[in-house]
């Protein structure tokens, strides 16, 4: 058998979830796929499971290894594979039955590029209402759209790094891997070795292409995953030297990403200071994580890797104070989560006193918005608008997308409530609600209060 995928699944104490993965995997509609499971010495019996599974399905090969490193596994795996390309699949999570299949035949029609990406999808059970959450992620907003279903020369577009963040939603070419020497950073544990894998594969390939296709199912309902350890400034000090290295060992042939390396590894600086904070972590932890990551940002500031440009003006300023005083910067982000903190409580106190809520704007914030309002037991949310027509009557996370001028057409004053979830365009939407004589009263906005889960 010409094996067109191999499938790598590092795994270790995952259980509760292994079984459904591996189900998920072995009904991929494309069958010429082999399956490589690297178990760093599980003691849940997720090993007994995979090896049932490995007895009634030939393409199943378990390896056993004693190195409990997720980077460590996945290298394993790579090194193992007899495929035209590599997938990998975390084991707590799942693909769609046309995932490789589809990956695949682009791979197909577009010459064997050395990457093909897709979207993915979050999932979480949450038992305070007893559903299932699934929302789709686009790896490009609506402004990027450009860059779906074409090649590109990623060494001409290194700002590939700020939107293509996981490496679990697509296939590579296992000679590309090779040749270029690609292979993740073996440290400890599962600490954001992906990142370092983003870096080589986005920095190093002459040909990716993205489609808008939803191939991974992405679970957040696993509270120990990496995502959530309170060790990970520790995580992020290690990959993040690991991924400096590799830049400077490219000498001028990667110095485009130097100033990308900047702006993710703040980025995940200040993604730890938000999980930490939710989780009311002592502020020394905070400041102790923030001292650890101190030295790499200045030596970005040393050697001139810093383009301001990139930033947005409250991540200048953070910047600049994280750069000049540790505590003052650690003082100011805890206060800002209280402040964010106390502006989301106003806001739920009011709406609580609501009639007919209706969420304006269906993206990724306002899914997070609908979500937090379910967590806090709202019933009355009615609908979605949406100033795209196409959307209308659509159902979006299980609720219809109501037409605007229907909607403008029912209006009681203080009857139905507006909640703007748009940052972006909350301006012109507050306008469009004010324009067909919704009152003032009866329009909030939706406070983005960072973390929440999905």
């Amino acid at each position: 058998m010409n094996i067109k995928i191999s499938i790598i699944m590092p795994s270790l104490n995952v259980g509760r979830f292994i079984e459904e993965c591996i189900q998920s995997v072995i009904s991929s509609t494309l069958e010429d796929i082999e399956i490589i499971c690297v178990d760093a010495g599980s003691t849940d019996g997720t090993t007994d499971i995979i090896k049932q599974y490995e007895k009634k399905d030939p393409r199943i090969r378990l390896i056993e290894v004693d190195n409990k490193s997720y980077g460590y596994q996945v290298n394993v795996g790579i090194n193992n594979a007899l495929g035209e390309y590599i997938g990998i699949v975390e084991t707590d999570d799942l693909i769609l039955p046309y995932t490789y299949e589809c990956l695949y035949n682009l791979a197909q029609k577009n010459g064997y590029p050395d990457i093909v990406k897709g979207d993915y999808e979050i999932f979480m059970y949450d038992p305070a209402i007893n559903e299932i959450i699934i929302r789709k992620m686009a790896t490009f907003d609506t402004r990027r759209k450009a860059y779906y279903r074409k090649i590109i020369n990623s060494k001409k577009h290194p700002e590939l790094l700020l939107w293509d963040t996981y490496i679990w939603k697509g296939i590579y070419k296992k000679e590309f891997l090779d040749s270029k020497g690609i292979r993740l950073n073996e440290s400890k544990g599962a600490a954001f070795q992906d990142n370092g894998f983003l870096f080589q594969t986005i920095g190093l390939a002459d040909s990716i292409y993205y489609t808008d296709d939803v191939v991974y199912r992405y679970r957040r309902d696993n509270e120990n995953a990496s995502v959530f350890s309170n060790r990970g400034y520790f995580y992020v000090n290690e990959e993040y030297g690991f991924i400096r290295r590799f830049i400077e060992r490219g000498c001028e042939s990667l110095a485009h990403l130097k100033p990308f390396y900047v702006l993710r590894l703040f980025s995940m600086i200040r993604f730890r200071n938000d999980v930490s904070l939710y989780a009311h972590l002592p502020a020394e932890h905070i400041k102790e994580g923030l001292k650890i990551n101190i030295d790499l940002l200045k030596l970005c500031e040393q050697n001139g890797w810093i383009n301001y440009g990139l930033f947005s003006a409250e991540e200048r300023f953070e910047l600049g104070l994280y750069l000049k005083d540790i505590d003052l910067y650690a003082d100011y982000i805890t206060e800002k989560h209280k402040l964010k903190a106390g502006q989301f409580d106003k806001l739920l106190e009011k709406l609580r006193q609501r009639k007919n809520i209706y969420l304006y704007g269906t993206g990724n914030i306002g899914s997070m918005a609908y979500y937090n309002l379910l967590r806090n037991n709202f019933q009355n949310i009615s609908g979605w608008c949406d100033s795209n027509k196409e959307l209308w009557n659509k159902q979006y996370m299980g609720i219809r997308i109501v037409p605007l001028d229907e909607v403008f057409k029912n209006y009681k004053a203080g009857e139905m409530t507006f909640v703007i979830t748009s940052p972006y365009n909350a301006i012109d939407m507050n306008g469009t609600l004010l324009e067909n004589n919704i009152s003032a009263d009866d329009i909030f906005f939706y406070i983005n209060n960072g973390y929440f889960g999905l």
